[in-house]
């Protein structure tokens, strides 16, 4: 799948997507001259080339990354009463 399909199904932006590939945490793949699916070497920019994906790397990287979870991070617990002046 391509990169607009990939961001649709791991539910993040294309641009994510982008910087997951140059960090080397998502493997993406790339037409050489011949025609051939190869692997795109991490920390390489190579803009305008279009990126692919096998279903299979991003399984694996949505398993171990689970990302943050949802909700706002600030947000107390409902039922918790905290009183101004403690004892």
């Amino acid at each position: 799948m391509n990169t607009k399909g990939a961001a649709a199904w791991m539910r993040c932006t294309e641009n994510w997507i982008h910087k997951l590939v140059y960090a080397g945490r998502l493997k993406a793949y790339v037409y050489d001259e011949n025609g051939v699916l190869v692997e795109r070497e991490p920390h390489t920019p190579r803009q305008g080339q279009g990126l692919y994906f096998y279903e299979k790397d991003l399984k694996a990287y949505k398993g171990r990354h689970k990302g943050r979870p949802e909700g706002s991070k600030d947000k107390k617990p409902r039922g918790v009463k905290t009183s101004p002046i403690e004892p």
